[in-house]
């Protein structure tokens, strides 16, 4: 068998998301959601350790898509459209 090496997350070799994807538009609000922790380290919105494991998975897609994670993600996108 074949050994399969992934691409790596960061540099000219990354696959690049489209900033305007489902995808990522749906895991900035994700990270939105998740992104902030109480003063004893836990996530708001699901009560784990801060950072949470959504919170982590949604920065990698933005990062996939080129975005800063902690930036806050625009409040014209509907994924309901």
């Amino acid at each position: 068998m074949d050994v399969v090496t992934p691409a790596p997350p960061t540099g000219p070799l990354a696959p690049r998301l489209s900033p305007d994807s489902h995808l990522v538009v749906a895991a900035r609000d994700l990270l939105a959601r998740h992104g902030s922790a109480t003063v004893d380290g836990w996530c708001h919105r699901c009560e784990q350790a801060y950072p949470c494991p959504p919170a982590i998975h949604a920065a990698q897609v933005c990062q996939a898509a080129g975005l800063d994670p902690a930036d806050e993600p625009p409040a014209s996108h509907d994924l309901a459209a």
